[in-house]
């Protein structure tokens, strides 16, 4: 938990804190039994020890500041090491004025400081220096050498106690010069933890331009060689950034270095502001005179402190409760009182959720400098300067801890539990007395009255009323679908399942078939989503059904035959019944033969019952009770034959058969059935008139890394994106030479040359032949964005959550305009109202892409690619008479059923058709028709692809012609690495191949469009874990046959970083391109057309500039007409405000009559509905038309949709059935205040309907009958006031043979020329109605109406609550609460209370209108809802909301329904369960009676001047006036314009108008527990380097460097490590020779030794080498799998390595290793087992050198400041090389990494010694010299110096050919250093760029590991080092001699094994030196390769 150098484990020099037998922590330790120490693994230290003596309190354990880890050696001579874990401790960021710089690394000849951070001197985060006392005087250089004095080895102390420790050796702290010798220096890595200095140090504020999040810098004062070099992730670069809470307003903070470099003290970087701070402590409470609580408290300190029985006795004083309930104050200091409280004061209570807090009196402030802002200081567990994986777990277990006591999770919680125990929607109540039953711990007596008790939250949820009340049955919305594994298990349970034998066991891999697997969640995120909502009833009513996602056809198939099977067969593996075996094999045939089944259901109706006694035992059973009536009798007409003739089994398994198919044991809630209609579902009857096309949406689920689908390669106008990319990307960047070349010229992009992934090679190939193209930057947006439009408040979009975006990216409706609906559905409903035969296809799931409006029931279905399962075979009923039953039993509901059993029984009679239709296909596909066998797939993918294509083949025998298909691939979700991308791109490219060829063949290619989409795109900038985060914007591709393909369209970001105005939170992209644009091309190319209809189906569309942000049809497509851009709703291509026939967009290929209008085609539409037959009538009326069909209109009353009598225009026309039956425009618009309305109707007797703009009433026209025949149409026209803006138009139908045939309606203005003329009456003028001819909408503009004998409305009635003659359940008449009418109220205070009222007067009957007046206090219950009862029915619920703040605020509620003849009675039923409202009274109003036309009352219209009235309608005495509609106040949002047709966006009752553009802000559905959901990694300084230079002070020349494999030195893994994973293998030590503390023995076959963390770099080929023992006599070999990630990736022959198992030996593996972490497992494959297993060597990992993945590689300049060192564990951060140009750098570079430390080299530079000028290769260089010529260093000499050290004595060494070259060392490695010197040809000087070794003949320990490269420029020049570092060859040969190497610069012999370093040097030399320090075993004499090549460049001869 702890982290210390690697190096020390086996090395006895180092210092251990050991303890005496005396110590009371050595006895603690013991924990002896009767005198025997025991040792525990682990001990808690749960009191002080004790040091009471002199001789105890000078143990090393007493007087360090802390323990890390202790030796204690055994009298036996063996080691017990312990661990001290410390409890959790924060640090604050921010440090005040005593901070201390500390330093670690080595210190060079130049004094120069490796490393320095600041810290806080109270903590022990450092060891001692000590120098000489004069040391800052002293002129001699030994005085300022460093000193330590440490216990023990890695010893933290604390400043003070350093200063101490060196005044005890008479020297003081210092900052040194160099350290001294001495075993405290002399160890190995004797400097990988910090020191303190005597330096002070500062902390700084980086405030974030973009984000204004914050971030610590670090300044301390510089070393003696003049330098900071400060850690990366505190430099003045870093990127760790955090939240912090501001104390100001935070109003201030700069936002681009302009305004932070005006501020004195700041100055500005390329992200951010840096500033000054300083740090204040103040105290919060001075005294106990203040405010004090637990809650004041709790709220008001931040700062924790340790239980006080940690502290010493006389440390910590108590001061008592001082007199305040609840809490206890103590003290450091013996001088506080509760009068006076100090900083040293702190509270000890227990807060509101139990949990006991201790808070220091104290808060710590930073103030920012210059700028005014401050901000509490951070706290936090990982500290700034000594990280260990201890305070990473506690830091972990606090942020669990706190969102266990966040507020919202315990009614978040009781949410999800409550779903999970039957009821989907919990009221608010409910979900609050769960929740706080859990936070009190118990419920009525039940748990431990602890925070969190499950018991208590369980308890509650069963216990309570909401769960227990018969009332709530008859709600539609209680209850719960069921899970698919309840329903199974419940019917085991029901049934008695009972099992043939002890042995027997259940299937349960239910995943793929029912949708539900114990322990198989196929994701994160469950079976289902608890918040999703499918189509229909439930997403109408805004609830939602979590469990019905997994009710997609193929699943329902399987689940309703696995429960049929079962009744007949018992538990078989047959007919997806739920058995795991068969005891024969075969599957049975007779239906009730259960004798193969291991199971089977002993269930029998118990004798004696009738067949209704015996259908009333099941359905109790199987319902609980709840089968309906409707139902029973269906079941009793299938049984009654069998059951009454005696075979009473089989009578059983049918009714139970249907009894499991019925929607009341699916669901949990009451089923309404009085009839027994089945559902009608069909298809289309005739063939499609239309050609054929379909889009098919591939989604890359979990958000694909498209950055690295299309990189920007080359050509570039403005700058080199590529470089831009590769900085950007860091580690995740793809080389060149992995991207498949595209031409995008043309395209207007940044670059001519663009990279595809070249797993992805079809996308080139369709490139190139224009069938593809790309969309950069794209994805959901609710308007055009960037960084500076406060873009996160402005998205309307829950950013970066797989759940939440996948819904945005398929709904294109950020401001949920038509909830639920999906954009592919939309568009499908739009072209199926015009004519198209369209289907809806989603591919093995269900998805919102193709979920249209309920309005228009567009086909969809469900495709399985796993083929036809056969529904009930050898069914209980003959021929299809089971299935046909299952139909009626699910069929259709009466008004108020079950929303979850309609949903159930919709998705069971769509699964049926499905099943049918797929039946169809089946036999088509075996009779050969669809024969597909030449369509290759395996994967899932694949196959869902063939089943798509399948489907397509089969469109003629569904008669379709517009199809969406939906397709998905996972697993793109790759957080921790990248490394699987390109496999997934491989099966995604060969899925997609096959598919595209298929396509080809059936002769559908060019009509099928295939779009990639995803949840959303990745960040660019890599992670700490070498993966990519969730983020916005990505990158996308379009294929097929008739696009505008071979380009490249959308905006790709300029810059790839910070400056971008698209670039937030560390690379993500804000999309440029929205998706709208590209669906709105889509949906022209399908056939959708005009602003109307598009709008419908982007509904979003508005918010985007359509001529220059939208893509249409001729953009994206081939044979498309190119469009003007201009207001065309109707499509037809005449502008609005030109256009005199406003619905012709489907008129195809018509002529244009005198008018300017289309002739209508008297082609007939090819919708399902009867033929519909063309228009005949054309109105002329100036103005904006409006067809009743595309309106919102009811079903309840009868209206409909049809076209059976001729002469309307559009397709149809509303057949207003009922009387208050209604048709609804919504969003509709006038250009004047004074408009007219004019509805196009048929009659043929009198209609008079009401008129209502916004809900208020403006008139009633009276509809009279036109002819007898409903093909005459005429019109009716109403002059009233207009709403500015959008508003909405109803027409109700008020007679009692109810309305008219409506056909449309028009707006115009009063003034218009065509419109009739009025004139205005001087006071309350009566309506002025017009009674017009059919085709003649102007004639006779102002005759007068005489009005026939007709219904009318009787005078409203009002009924008190608290009236005697009422009959009250638990409800109290009162009258406290005043405000009342009448005498009093009833107080309805408990669920199911409830007021009757015995007799209503009904009147004639119909529907009439209840509105109640009651009061409901806000705080109280947000919501109060009730039954409407009528004679005893239930009519409906009604949602009594909170009236105000108090019970004397009242409101009304108004209520809708039929109101009998006559006397009924009337109840009001409480079913929420705080009760019901306070009720005062009701008002029935809209009764009607028969009048005759001298009683009907004078309707009036508004003057323009009129004030609104609230006049209660239907009263014949009243005369409502009505108003302006204007809003109240100024308008807080703007409104938009829903399309026409939308059944969708109900009317505000307050609407507020706005002529601009616009811009809403979504209707918000707050749940009462939020969903939290966050994948932003915050990072740790000990995960995230940040990594930095500062800027020589001369200006800088570029210089450019290229990316090169560099090796990582190898790990070695011990296979006895206790986080390793064993299966039936032992550590043992009993066999000497292993290292380490033991081996593995593996001696059973399937035993494996599992490493769960293998480093692998950057990925690429690596050698295993496992050291083992195999005994020869015990087996001739042991063969062992490998297993990488879970994948098999080869297996080895462990064979015998000697005569005894303590003979050792070794075996290599070659292998590819994933990049990062990854898993390897060794499994024993032999019936032997597998050997003695010792360790694996992993070896051949590379790491990656540039400057784009080095922690800030630069070169040195001695005013420079250099940071080289990136944070964390030297053991997870190899040193790779350090790379010393000689020259003055010219340049620093600062590209940061984000990735694992883990993959990021450390790379040094040195300080150079001279100033030559510094030579750049670019792509133009100087003329004398000549680029990329490889193998330009010849040899020239031999030389031979031993007086150096240095043998060289092999002249093949750069020949040119493969040899064998073996340098001599003597066999003393210290001694002697092998390698040779190479000179140029002509003697001329080059550049070395690389070193390239060539791997020897036969000796794999001869290879070379290391090299030292150094150069001069004359033989009496001194040797200049160049570069040094590691290499890392695999264990492969050059076994041929003399074979000539074929080498480039680029690249060396890939026939041929070799590794390549790269070298950062620019220097020109005459001669190079090449050394081989280390070589692959260093007790081997020779060092040994074929072939050394130095390629680089070389100076041109003359």
């Amino acid at each position: 938990m702890q982290k210390d150098y690697k190096g020390w484990e086996e090395n006895v020099n180092i210092l251990r804190l050991e303890l005496t037998e005396t110590s009371p922590l050595y006895k603690k330790l013991c924990a002896a039994e009767n005198g025997v120490c025991t040792w525990p693994g682990k001990i808690v230290l749960n009191e002080n020890l004790v040091y009471d003596s002199a001789d105890l309190r000078t143990s090393d354990e007493y007087l360090v500041d802390t323990i890390r880890t202790l030796r204690i050696e055994l009298s036996n001579g063996k080691l017990v090491h312990y661990e001290y874990l410390r409890p959790p401790c924060v640090d604050q960021a921010f440090l005040g004025s005593d901070a201390r710089k500390v330093i670690r690394g080595n210190l060079g000849r130049t004094w120069e400081v490796q490393e320095s951070v600041c810290a806080d001197p109270k903590r022990e985060v450092a060891t001692e220096l000590c120098c000489e006392q004069d040391w800052e005087t002293s002129t001699n250089d030994l005085d300022q050498y460093a000193h330590r004095y440490f216990l023990y080895h890695a010893e933290r102390m604390t400043y003070g106690s350093a200063s101490s420790r060196c005044e005890t050796f008479n020297k003081v702290s210092c900052s040194p010069k160099r350290y001294s010798g001495g075993i405290c220096n002399r160890d190995v890595g004797r400097n990988v933890w910090y020191s303190w200095t005597s330096l002070s140090c500062m902390t700084r504020v980086k405030i974030n331009f973009d984000s204004g999040l914050i971030g610590r810098v670090d300044f301390p004062e510089p070393d003696q060689a003049g330098h900071r070099n400060v850690a990366a992730h505190v430099d003045q670069s870093t990127m760790n950034y955090f939240k912090v809470a501001w104390t100001t307003q935070h109003e201030n903070l700069p936002t681009d270095s302009s305004q932070c470099d005006a501020i004195i003290n700041c100055y500005s970087t390329n992200d951010g502001c840096i500033c000054d701070t300083s740090v204040t402590t103040s105290l919060v409470f001075e005294s106990v005179s203040d405010a004090i609580s637990p809650e004041n408290l709790y709220n008001s300190l931040h700062v924790g402190v340790f239980r006080p029985e940690m502290y010493g006795d006389d440390e910590v004083h108590s001061l008592g409760s001082c007199n305040i309930d609840g809490i206890e104050v103590l003290s450091f200091s013996s001088e506080d009182s509760c009068s006076s409280f100090s900083i040293n004061t702190f509270f000890g209570f227990v807060d509101h959720q139990g949990v006991q807090r201790y808070l220091k009196n104290v808060i710590s402030t930073v103030n920012i400098l210059g700028l005014g802002e401050s901000f509490r200081n951070v706290p936090h567990f990982i500290s700034m300067v000594d990280q260990d994986l201890r305070d990473m777990h506690y830091e972990t277990d606090a942020v669990i801890d706190h969102f266990i006591h966040h507020p919202s999770h315990a009614p978040f919680l009781a949410t999800r539990m409550i779903q999970r125990f039957g009821i989907s929607n919990p009221s608010p109540g409910f979900v609050e007395r769960v929740a706080t039953s859990y936070i009190n711990g118990v419920f009525e007596g039940v748990g431990s009255g602890e925070y969190g008790d499950l018991s208590a939250l369980v308890t509650a949820i069963l216990l309570d009323r909401e769960s227990r009340s018969t009332t709530l049955d008859a709600d539609p919305s209680h209850g719960q679908l069921r899970e698919p594994m309840l329903k199974v298990t419940s019917l085991y349970r029901s049934m008695e399942v009972t099992f043939s034998s002890p042995e027997s066991w259940i299937q349960h891999q239910y995943a793929a078939g029912i949708g539900q697997d114990p322990y198989g969640s196929p994701s994160v995120f469950s079976f289902f989503l608890p918040e999703y909502k499918p189509p229909g009833p439930i997403n109408n009513a805004d609830l939602v059904a979590p469990e019905s996602q997994v009710l997609t056809g193929a699943k329902v198939t399987t689940l309703i035959d696995g429960l049929l099977s079962t009744i007949k067969f018992g538990l078989v593996s047959c007919y997806n019944a739920f058995g795991d075996t068969l005891y024969t094999g075969q599957c049975p045939i007779q239906e009730g033969n259960t004798d193969d089944a291991i199971g089977y259901l002993d269930y029998s109706i118990p004798q004696g019952l009738s067949v209704d006694e015996a259908i009333e035992d099941l359905a109790l059973l199987l319902t609980g009770g709840r089968l309906s009536s409707t139902n029973r009798n269906i079941i009793r007409g299938a049984i009654e034959n069998e059951y009454n003739n005696g075979d009473i089994s089989k009578a059983t398994r049918i009714a139970q058969q249907l009894v499991l198919s019925s929607p009341e044991f699916h669901t949990w809630g009451t089923v309404h059935r009085n009839t027994g209609e089945k559902r009608h579902i069909q298809g289309y009857n005739h063939p499609p008139k239309n050609s054929y096309k379909t889009v098919v949406l591939f989604m890359m689920t979990g958000g694909v890394d498209s950055f690295n689908m299309i990189v920007p390669k080359g050509n570039c106008s403005s700058k080199n994106m590529y470089n831009e990319y590769k900085n950007a990307r860091g580690p995740l960047a793809l080389s060149q030479d992995k991207l498949l070349d595209i031409d995008a010229t043309g395209s207007d992009q940044l670059c001519n040359t663009w990279g595809v992934h070249e797993s992805l090679p079809l996308l080139k190939e369709l490139y190139d032949t224009n069938d593809a193209m790309f969309f950069l930057n794209t994805g959901i947006l609710s308007e055009p964005l960037d960084k500076s439009m406060n873009w996160v408040d402005r998205s309307k979009i829950r950013l970066f959550a797989h759940n939440h975006m996948t819904r945005e990216a398929l709904a294109l409706d950020p401001h949920d305009v038509m909830p639920g609906t999906g954009v592919g559905g939309r568009m499908l409903d739009m072209l199926k109202k015009n004519g198209f035969q369209t289907s809806g296809n989603t591919v093995d799931g269900s998805s919102l892409l193709n979920v249209g409006s309920s309005f228009y029931s567009n086909p969809s279905y469900t495709v399985s690619s796993k083929g036809v399962t056969k529904l009930d075979e050898f069914s209980s009923l003959p021929r299809n008479d089971m299935l046909d039953l299952i139909k009626l039993i699910n069929g259709y509901g009466e008004k108020g059923n079950s929303m979850l059993g309609e949903t159930w029984s919709e998705r069971l009679s769509k699964t049926l058709f499905e099943y049918k239709t797929a039946l169809q296909i089946d036999d088509a596909i075996k009779s050969g028709v669809f024969n597909m066998d030449g369509y290759k797939a395996s994967e899932d993918v694949e196959l869902q692809l063939k089943s798509a294509a399948q489907y397509m083949k089969s469109r003629e025998l569904r008669k379709v012609d517009r199809e969406v298909y939906f397709v998905t691939q996972g697993k793109y979700d790759m957080h921790g690495s990248l490394s699987t991308l390109a496999d997934q791109f491989k099966e995604a490219n060969t899925a997609l191949t096959n598919f595209v060829e298929e396509l080809k063949r059936q002769g559908t290619w060019e009509d099928t469009v295939i779009l990639m989409g995803s949840d959303f795109g990745r960040s660019v900038a890599p992670n700490s874990n070498g993966g990519s985060d969730h983020a916005w914007g990505g990158n996308y591709f379009m294929l097929g046959g008739g696009i505008k393909g071979g380009r490249i369209l959308g905006e790709y970001p300029l810059d790839l970083s910070e400056k971008s105005p698209y670039w937030v939170q560390r690379g993500r992209m804000i999309p440029t391109t929205p998706w709208d644009s590209i669906w709105n091309a889509i949906g022209e190319w399908m056939g959708v057309k005009g602003d109307r209809d598009l709008d419908f189906m982007l509904p979003n569309r508005r918010n985007f500039d359509k001529c220059s942000k939208m893509f249409h049809g001729h953009d994206l497509f081939e044979n498309m007409a190119q469009t003007a851009c201009i207001n065309d709703l109707d499509g037809d291509g005449v502008a609005d405000d030109l256009d005199f026939c406003t619905d012709t967009s489907y008129w195809i290929d018509a002529p244009i009559d005198s008018n300017g209008c289309q002739q209508p085609t008297t082609q007939s539409p090819t919708s399902p509905i009867p033929p519909t037959p063309a228009p005949t009538w054309q109105p002329t009326v100036n103005g904006v038309k409006y067809e009743a069909e595309d309106a919102m209109f009811d079903d309840l009353y009868g209206s409909k949709v049809t076209n059976g009598n001729t002469g309307f225009s559009g397709y149809g026309y509303v057949n207003m059935g009922g009387k208050n039956s209604f048709v609804e425009w919504q969003s509709v618009t006038s250009t004047s205040e004074s408009c007219k309305l004019t509805f196009r109707y048929a009659a043929t007797s009198s209609r008079e309907s009401r008129i209502e703009i916004n809900g208020i009433e403006v008139g009633i026209l009276p509809f009279p009958a036109i002819s007898q025949s409903w093909s005459d149409y005429g019109t009716e026209s109403l002059e009233t006031i207009c709403p500015q803006g959008a508003f909405n138009v109803r027409l109700t139908a008020i007679t009692s043979n109810g309305g008219s045939n409506l056909d449309f309606m028009i707006i115009s203005n009063v003034d218009s020329p065509s419109a009739p003329s009025v004139t205005p009456p001087t006071s309350s003028p009566t309506v002025v109605m017009t009674s017009s001819p059919t085709n003649s909408p102007t004639d006779n503009p102002s005759t007068s109406i005489t009005l026939s004998p007709t219904p009318i409305g009787l005078p409203s009635a009002l009924y008190e609550a608290e009236d005697p003659s009422n009959i009250l359940h638990d409800g109290v008449v009162s009258n406290s609460q005043v405000g009342f009418t009448g005498s009093g109220y009833v107080n309805m205070g408990q669920i199911d209370s409830y007021v009757e009222w015995p007799a209503i007067s009904g009147g004639s009957g119909g529907p009439c209108l209840l509105t109640f007046r009651y009061a409901v206090k806000a705080a109280s219950s947000p919501q109060r809802i009730s039954l409407i009862m009528v004679n005893g029915d239930v009519v409906g619920s009604t949602n009594f909301a909170a009236t105000g703040e108090s019970w004397t605020d009242y409101g009304t509620e108004s209520f809708e329904c039929m109101c009998p003849s006559g006397l009924f009675s009337l109840r009001v039923t409480a079913s929420s369960s705080e009760g019901g409202p306070n009720l005062d009274n009701v008002e029935v109003s809209g009764i009607t009676g028969t009048a005759s036309p001298t009683l009907a009352p004078t309707l009036t219209t508004a003057s323009p001047t009129a004030s609104q009235t609230d006049t209660p309608t239907g009263s014949p005495s009243v005369v409502p006036t009505v108003a302006t509609l204007s809003p109240t106040s100024s308008p807080t949002a703007s409104e938009t314009d829903t399309p026409t047709g939308s059944p969708f966006a109900s009317p505000s009752a307050s609407p507020s108008f706005s002529s601009d553009k616009p811009s809403i802000s979504p209707t918000l559905n707050p749940s009462a527990a939020p969903s939290m959901s966050s994948d932003t990694p915050t990072g740790s300084p000990s995960v995230v380097p940040t990594l930095t230079t500062t800027s020589p002070t001369s200006p800088p020349t570029a210089v450019t460097s290229s990316p090169t494999s560099i090796g990582v030195p190898n790990a070695l893994y011990e296979a006895e490590d206790p986080s390793n994973i064993l299966h039936d293998g032992v550590v043992s030590n009993s066999q000497v020779g292993f290292t380490g503390s033991g081996y593995v023995n593996m001696g059973q076959i399937d035993s494996y030794v599992e490493w769960p963390a293998i480093s692998g770099g950057s990925g690429g080929p690596c050698l295993l080498t496992f050291r083992y023992a195999v005994k020869a006599a015990s087996s001739p070999q042991r063969i062992s799998l490998i297993m990488v990630n879970g994948d098999v990736v080869g297996s080895t022959n462990f064979a015998a390595t000697g005569e005894s198992w303590t003979d050792y030996g070794t075996e290599s593996f070659e292998c590819m290793c994933p990049s990062g972490l990854f898993s390897l497992r060794v499994t024993a494959s032999s019936s032997e087992g597998g050997p003695n297993l010792d360790n694996v060597e992993v070896s051949g990992i590379t790491g990656t050198a540039s400057p784009t993945l080095a922690p800030t590689l630069t070169t040195a300049s001695p005013t420079a400041s250099q940071t080289d060192t990136p944070t964390g564990s030297p053991s997870v951060v190899p040193t790779v090389a350090t790379l010393s140009p000689t020259s003055s750098p010219t340049a620093s570079e600062t590209d940061t990494p984000t990735g694992s430390p883990s993959l990021v080299p450390t790379l040094t530079t040195a300080s150079p010694s001279t100033n030559p000028p510094v030579i750049s290769p670019v792509a133009e260089p100087p003329t004398s010299l000549a680029l990329q010529v490889s193998n330009v260093i010849s040899m020239s000499s031999i030389h031979i110096e031993n007086t150096k050290g240095v043998k060289y004595i092999c002249s093949e060494a750069v020949d040119g050919q493969t040899s064998d070259c073996s340098i001599n060392r003597n066999g003393f490695a210290s001694k002697s250093l092998a390698g040779f010197i190479a000179t140029p040809p002509e003697n001329e000087r080059s550049i070395v760029k690389k070193l390239r070794v060539y791997k020897n003949k036969d000796c794999y320990n001869c290879d070379p590991r290391s090299f030292k490269l150094s150069g001069r420029n004359s033989a009496s020049d001194p040797w200049t080092i160049i570069a040094e570092g590691s290499l890392a060859l695999h264990s492969g040969r050059n076994k041929h001699l003399g074979v000539p190497i074929n080498s480039s610069f680029e690249s060396g012999d890939t026939a041929l094994k070799f590794i390549e370093a790269q070298i950062q040097n620019d220097e020109e030399y005459w001669q190079y030196q090449v050394i081989f320090p280390l070589i692959k075993d260093n007790g081997t004499r020779d060092v040994r390769f074929s072939e050394v090549e130095l390629p680089g460049y070389l100076r041109l001869v003359g």
